[in-house]
Formats: structure tokens, C-alpha cells, sequence
């Protein structure tokens, strides 16, 4: 197995998603109960052909609607997994590549993605993946507000978090 380059939990904290230097996307159930919660991924795929450098997770705004993951490869190819009772359904990408990519996010209310590269800062509506939003606030992290109104990010303006609107 590869090391885990990344990790993200669902809202609830029961489910974890990673993605590792081998290009392997991992879905986690996490079982309180059991001395040993993480011995079995629930879904295991070769997401990508390199390292996976972000990984995130967005649950479904109202009670039923799908879950999705998203990961992030080193060479700027981004993936979004629907995800149905711990199993994924088929993949689909971003229209674009992106390179030194940094850091992805979703929204609390999972209408919004941001994507960090090094030199810029993306705001796509979702699940449509229209861009809305372009900045050159690139760098380290992206972080949504509770609202999702707002992003902050880390990097390049010499380590000050920077906070960056995106109004869908």
C-alpha cells in the first residue's frame, strides 16, 4: 500500500475519504463501536495514475440526496465520485486541467467547489461545474466559511489568510 497523502470526513464523522501517493482513493465507514474501525475501506479504486495531493467530501444538502467525493491528482486532473451506501458510482471530471494544484474544497452546503492552485483561486458552481468566481489568490489552502459565502485561503500573499468572496 502507498502512504496517505490526504484525508477528508464527512460531515457526520462516520465516513473518512483518503487518497494516496499511488493514485488509490480510499472510502472509510468509521464504526465507533469496534476497537478496529478502519481495518476495511468500503470502496478501494487506482483513481489516478499519480499521487493524490486533495481529497474532500460533500454531503447531500437534503435528507437522500447523493454524497459525492472529490480527488485531486499532483498532475491537475480532478475527479468527482458520486458516492450511494458506501460505494461509488461512476467518476466524472472537471472541464479542465490545472496545474500545481494545491488544495479543493467544498462548500457546507455542497452548491460550491473551490480549487487552489499555485498562482490562482477557482469558484465553480455545483453540481453544474460552471465557473463563477477567479482570483489570484493562489497558494497553500482553501477553507470555505460556515456560509459558504466566503473562502479564505493561505500562500502566497506572505502567509496571511486572505478571505475571497463567491456568490452563486
Amino acid at each position: 500500500r502507498s502512504p496517505i497523502n490526504s484525508l477528508a470526513s464527512n460531515a457526520a464523522g462516520n465516513r473518512l475519504v483518503s487518497g494516496s501517493e499511488g493514485g488509490e482513493l480510499f472510502l472509510w465507514q468509521i464504526n465507533f463501536s469496534e476497537s478496529d474501525a478502519f481495518a476495511q475501506p468500503t470502496f478501494k479504486y487506482q483513481a489516478h495514475d499519480g499521487a493524490i495531493g486533495a481529497v474532500t467530501y460533500c454531503a447531500g444538502s437534503e435528507p437522500g440526496s447523493v454524497e459525492f467525493i472529490l480527488s485531486a491528482s499532483r498532475e491537475g486532473i480532478i475527479k468527482i465520485w458520486p458516492i450511494s451506501d458506501g460505494r461509488s458510482g461512476e467518476w466524472s471530471s472537471l472541464p479542465r486541467e490545472f496545474k500545481s494544484l494545491h488544495g479543493v474544497a467544498f462548500a457546507p452546503t455542497g452548491r460550491k467547489l473551490a480549487v487552489l492552485t499555485w498562482d490562482s483561486l477557482y469558484c465553480y458552481a455545483f453540481p453544474s461545474q460552471d465557473m463563477v468566481f477567479e482570483s489570484d489568490a493562489g497558494g497553500g489552502r482553501v477553507h470555505f466559511s460556515p456560509t459558504g459565502d466566503y473562502m479564505a485561503t493561505t500562500g502566497k500573499h506572505h502567509g496571511i489568510p486572505r478571505r475571497e468572496p463567491c456568490h452563486i
